[in-house]
């Protein structure tokens, strides 16, 4: 039987992507779950965007164009957003990491190293805390994109749905393992308040959404 496809034709799982995948896999410390969450926000806002581009400038959808072009605006934005908190994630916690390793035989050692382990480790849960913010901000386009969007392409809708689900919980569990080595009592707290807040009914709302696309297939 003769391949699908050319053994030099470039295929989705090659170059770049393999080598994430590879790395992830890895013993290597970075990229992470947090990596990961992001990259999962990510692909969740640029379909959205793929079902818009399906429907914006297309006759029989043109009286939601001004709604759809709102949406996919927002949704681009928040790809761009996530896929820069990819990389951020990786370094930020590459940079915790260093931190631990920095020498500390004296008490002056001792108590600049632990400064700093506030202050990376800070920097490691403000990143899947924004994730956390993007990921939640996915659902309400998915639930507007719905009723005006291409239905050849509502299917995609439901999977965005599941990857913001997915993108916030496992966001949320790279804040949460930080959240207890941190001396901020407030931001502490207030991490924890948003977090629920954000949560809340998250995945009610995604099952809304997944059956309405179920009804629709």
């Amino acid at each position: 039987m003769q391949n699908a496809t050319s053994p030099t034709e470039p295929t989705l799982s090659g170059g770049i992507l393999r080598d994430y995948l590879g790395q992830l896999a890895s013993s290597a410390s970075a990229p992470g779950g947090g990596s990961v969450a992001a990259l999962t926000a990510a692909q969740g806002a640029a379909l959205i965007g793929m079902v818009l581009n399906l429907t914006i400038g297309r006759p029989r959808f043109a009286a939601h164009d001004e709604e759809a072009r709102a949406i996919l605006a927002e949704a681009e934005r928040l790809r761009a957003d996530c896929t820069d908190l990819l990389d951020r994630d990786a370094a930020v916690l590459l940079a915790l990491i260093g931190t631990y390793k920095l020498p500390k035989g004296t008490p002056e050692e001792r108590e600049a190293r632990a400064a700093a382990l506030q202050v990376r480790t800070r920097e490691a849960t403000d990143v899947p805390l924004a994730v956390a913010r993007a990921s939640a901000a996915l659902l309400p386009l998915c639930r507007r994109l719905l009723p005006i969007g291409n239905p050849a392409a509502v299917s995609d809708i439901g999977v965005a749905a599941a990857c913001a689900v997915a993108a916030f919980r496992s966001a949320e569990l790279n804040v949460l393992i930080n959240l207890g080595q941190l001396a901020d009592a407030d931001f502490v707290a207030a991490a924890r308040r948003e977090l629920a807040d954000l949560g809340s009914g998250l995945e009610d709302a995604a099952g809304a959404i997944l059956a309405a696309v179920r009804e629709r297939l």
